[in-house]
């Protein structure tokens, strides 16, 4: 048997499965884009932080979505400058019940503003006037997983030098675990921490005129399409409009789905019950007459 045509016959498939529309009853959320759009103009919207937060697999589970269902190409940006890093909140934990207190290591636990986003940077504000100090990162997902090293480091304030970051490598956990290796040394004074993100956009062109959303929130993970990217000059992309993103919304396609099931089984409970009925009142008549 010859490898070659079978071998393009894989290859096609894989593109059709890759290529694939998720349906738009698939998504659980969605964003609109501010405004009405233009077809054929090329548009950058900052990706907010729900988005992140509410992508099973991100970005293979979004599609952008006309108000008639129609698909427009699109990728995704990001900046690898430093400058442009995104500052985004930590809020402090106690300690989650499966913690156990390690001597010379002081732990603090965090939990970003939302979960899945890729965070670049730890960043502490530490109270305490010198002090040189190894850390480590570890995240996790659910307050039963194992904890994970996301980064490690050292932070130092000597001699008019500082450095009070620790690089998270685009990790996106639910929570964080900091470990300062403190030794014979006092605990640090965590005054305040934050986390600094890639500013990320989504780029598209206008397939037509109108509204348009963005869907994410699906169990369907295929590969969209980018073929955008590689057409697009640079003039062309820094032109690109700027569009903002609305907040975060169910999606009303799914909802509807969702009802008609709930409905579907509703129905279904009621028509196994009249059955059941029937059968228990055909069986008492059956024994009344046996009587």
């Amino acid at each position: 048997m010859r490898l070659g045509p079978l071998i393009i016959c894989l290859t096609l498939a894989a593109s059709s499965v890759a290529r694939a529309q998720i349906p738009r009853d698939d998504f659980r959320f969605r964003v609109p884009l501010e405004g009405t759009l233009t077809s054929g103009a090329l548009y950058r919207v900052l990706i907010p932080g729900p988005i992140f937060s509410g992508s099973q697999s991100f970005p293979a589970d979004l599609r952008l979505l006309d108000e008639h269902g129609a698909e427009w190409p699109f990728f995704i940006q990001q900046s690898d400058d430093d400058e442009s890093l995104t500052p985004t909140p930590l809020s402090q934990l106690s300690p989650p019940t499966d913690y156990v207190p390690q001597e010379d290591i002081q732990s603090v636990f965090f939990e970003p503003q939302f979960e899945h986003q890729p965070l670049r940077f730890l960043v502490l504000n530490v109270e305490n006037k010198e002090f040189t100090r190894p850390i480590k990162v570890f995240g996790r997902h659910s307050d039963l997983a194992r904890w994970r090293l996301v980064g490690n480091g050292a932070i130092h304030r000597i001699e008019g030098l500082e450095r009070n970051k620790i690089n998270l490598h685009n990790n996106g956990f639910r929570y964080l675990r900091l470990d300062v290796y403190n030794y014979e040394e006092p605990e640090l004074v965590i005054t305040d921490a934050h986390a600094l993100a890639e500013t990320q956009f989504v780029v598209t062109r206008a397939a037509s005129s109108g509204r348009a959303w963005i869907y994410f929130g699906s169990d369907t993970f295929f590969l969209p399409r980018f073929d955008l990217q590689h057409s697009l000059s640079r003039t062309e992309l820094t032109n690109a409009t700027p569009v903002s993103a609305g907040a975060r919304e169910r999606n009303p396609y799914r909802l509807t789905q969702e009802i008609w099931l709930y409905a579907r089984l509703l129905l279904y409970v009621v028509l196994d019950g009249g059955v059941i009925f029937i059968a228990l009142a055909w069986m008492k008549k059956f024994r009344t007459r046996s009587g």
